[in-house]
């Protein structure tokens, strides 16, 4: 809003009911219980960025094992129970 609170200080807007609650903006809401915020000084070095980057890698690659792990032993189990297996 601007100095003064325009828009809502408008005549028109004068009876507007404006609320920011979880549920109040649900595309907004179904984001952020997504999204992790990392925030990231501007001092960095270049070598501060770089093992920032790496530790990221190092993550996903984590992440990502834990996932085709979990998926191949629920693969194998289906496989083991199924009737034709």
């Amino acid at each position: 809003t601007g100095k003064h609170g325009f828009p809502w200080t408008l005549a028109e807007n004068q009876h507007s009911v404006y609320s920011y609650e979880r549920g109040a903006c649900p595309a907004s809401d179904d984001l952020f219980e997504r999204t992790q915020l990392l925030v990231i000084p501007s001092c960095l070095t270049a070598q501060d960025e770089e093992d920032i980057i790496e530790s990221f890698h190092r993550a996903m690659d984590a992440v990502l094992g834990l996932v085709t792990s979990m998926t191949s032993r629920l693969d194998q189990r289906e496989y083991l129970t199924s009737p034709c297996g």
